[in-house]
């Protein structure tokens, strides 16, 4: 967390030390001779750029480790059969099978932006979260669906290609 505070302005930071420490808002305001709305607003601030902060680091985290161990798993070993590994859904069918494939090779960002959509924030929430423009959301958006519909399309003419082989014994 002190690497992260150190990404605050140093008046926000101030004003987050002397409320850590215990000062009301009203001693925080006197302290700094400046009005209490400023330091509600400076907290507002702090608060939205550590949130930030704390789900991107643990967003590229999780893409960076996940998303390899995924990818072999769903490539090399086929979907999880088990509850063994909670982290990752017990996939059922081969349409899921693909969609999870997809998924795990969308690069990072857009995955992460991809998944906060999934989860129901909007492009200029998931832009106030990640420290991004909401334009750069919408282009990663249109970007990981537009892949996403590509590695789907890939994957179900390979899957028809071989059930075609199967089927006239050319396998």
């Amino acid at each position: 967390m002190l690497a992260w505070m150190r990404t605050l302005s140093p008046p926000v930071r101030a004003t987050i030390a002397l409320r850590v420490d215990g000062y009301s808002v009203e001693e925080t305001a006197l302290l700094l001779d400046i009005p209490q709305r400023l330091v509600h607003r400076r907290l507002a601030q702090g608060r939205e750029i550590l949130r930030a902060a704390f789900l991107n680091q643990m967003t590229v985290e999780a893409s960076n480790a996940d998303a390899e161990q995924f990818r072999w798993d769903l490539v090399e070993h086929g979907p999880p059969t088990s509850m063994s590994r909670p982290s990752q859904p017990v996939v059922n069918s081969s349409e899921e099978r693909a969609a999870y494939q997809a998924l795990a090779d969308l690069p990072p960002r857009q995955k992460q932006v991809l998944q906060l959509s999934r989860q129901g924030y909007m492009p200029a929430q998931i832009a106030r979260l990640l420290r991004l423009s909401a334009n750069t959301v919408r282009v990663n958006l249109h970007h990981a669906r537009k892949r996403m519909q590509r590695n789907l399309d890939r994957l179900a003419i390979q899957a028809a290609l071989g059930a075609y082989e199967l089927a006239t014994g050319r396998a």
